[in-house]
């Protein structure tokens, strides 16, 4: 009977949940989270990474070392972030 893609690991795969938890508590979801993995695949080493918070910011501060795969373009940026300050005038100061 297949298990689906921890199958395609190997004798020796490794499983890798990451996840956004959203709104729930990272410090809670994650020990429940590893628990279920393990109980499912006692067979393999499991780890369980949340992020507590913009878990897409992940991908954003990672573009450049992502580039190439899953059909990204081979070279990519992470884009400016910064925040702005929408009562700035066009040179970038405040309004007098």
């Amino acid at each position: 009977m297949s298990n689906g893609l921890a199958d395609r690991t190997g004798l020796d795969g490794r499983i890798l949940v990451l996840l956004d938890a959203d709104k729930d508590c990272p410090a809670v979801l994650g020990p429940d989270l590893l628990e279920r993995a393990r109980r499912a695949r006692g067979d393999r080493m499991v780890r369980v990474v949340l992020a507590g918070a913009k878990y897409e910011a992940w991908f954003l501060a990672a573009a450049a070392s992502i580039g190439g795969q899953c059909g990204l373009p081979e070279h990519i940026e992470a884009p400016d972030t910064t925040p702005r300050n929408p009562f700035a005038t066009p040179s970038g100061g405040l309004p007098k």
